[in-house]
Parts: structure tokens; sequence; C-alpha cells
């Protein structure tokens, strides 16, 4: 994997982005790192809620196939 940092830019509200930095102090954490944070956190939840569809989605049609 390439750990190489890549600079992106994302459009924020003032509101939000105040809500972001307050939120990195009180974490002790960079607004960058709690957005990789929140980023990774929400793929891996899409991704997981996924695998149950598709995994319930198996099952239901094994069941259909041998009833």
């Amino acid at each position: 994997a390439n750990n190489t940092s890549v600079k992106i830019s994302i459009r924020l509200t003032q509101t939000e982005k105040d809500e972001l930095q307050k939120f990195a102090q009180e974490q002790d954490l960079t607004m960058s790192q709690v957005i990789r944070k929140a980023l990774k956190e929400y793929m891996n939840k899409i991704q997981d809620k996924e695998r149950v569809e598709v995994s319930n989605f198996k099952i239901i049609y094994s069941l259909k196939i041998h009833i």
C-alpha cells in the first residue's frame, strides 16, 4: 500500500468547519485526522452492510432453491 499523503479539498459551511475544528481540538487530533477516521469508519460500515445484504440474499436464494 502506498502511504504517500495526497491533498484533497472538501467544501464545508463555516458552521461545519467550526464544529470540526472544535471537535478535533477536544479530541487532541487534527481536522485531517478526524476526517480520515470518519471516512474510514463510514466506508467500513457501508461495506459491512453490503456484505450482510449479499449474505442474506445468498441464504434466501439457497432456501428457495431447496424448497
